[in-house]
């Protein structure tokens, strides 16, 4: 495939274990960035399947996107809906719907899971990787409980050293702030950051 004209556009790729707060730092990112002047959005992967399967299934889609505990009451059964798309099927849909974000200046992406996805989007596009990741304490304390999901496909197939950064998430949403304010400086050439 060409590869498009996405030279004033970065990606920021999100990834990180269910409650690591990858979806917390996505809203956080977004948020500062904007702060900051910056047009961006922030997408998902999977949306064009989330939306697909809840009108198959008679659910609520807003739920499902937004409620932790709704959500993971279909977990075992949408990983298996998502296992019957093909990757690449899938990362077409996404790459159309990516088009139209073409002359922002951030996209933030926060639920890469797939080895493919993340080198497919870095091979076309201008990006930085970052997977978020807590301690097992630390996901206590936010409601999680260890299940066989944790030790499959979805959760385990990227290794952190694909990624351009790794950020700790094992305090406050302060201290997220924080951690944040400086990757947006090094992104805007006011800092740098130390890679992992």
């Amino acid at each position: 495939m060409k590869k498009p004209n996405f030279s004033n556009t970065k990606l920021i790729l999100i990834a990180g274990k269910r409650y690591s707060g990858k979806d917390t730092f996505a809203i956080l990112l977004k948020d500062l960035l904007i702060e900051k002047g910056c047009r961006v959005d922030l997408v998902s992967t999977a949306q064009h399947l989330k939306t697909e399967y809840c009108m198959e299934r008679n659910l609520d889609l807003g739920k499902f996107l937004n409620d932790r505990l709704y959500k993971e009451s279909y977990r075992e059964d949408f990983s298996k809906y998502v296992l019957e798309h093909s990757e690449e099927e899938n990362f077409q849909i996404f790459l159309n719907e990516l088009e139209n974000k073409l002359e922002l200046d951030f996209v933030i992406i926060s639920d890469v899971r797939s080895k493919y996805d993340l080198i497919e989007l870095k091979s076309r596009f201008d990006c930085f990787s970052i997977c978020i990741k807590s301690s097992d304490e630390e996901k206590i304390k936010r409601g999680w409980l260890k299940s066989k999901y944790d030790d499959s496909h979805f959760e385990n197939q990227l290794d952190k050293n694909l990624f351009d950064l790794v950020v700790e998430n094992n305090s406050s949403i302060l201290d997220l702030k924080l951690k944040i304010e400086m990757i947006i400086n090094s992104f805007l050439g006011k800092g740098s950051i130390e890679r992992k």
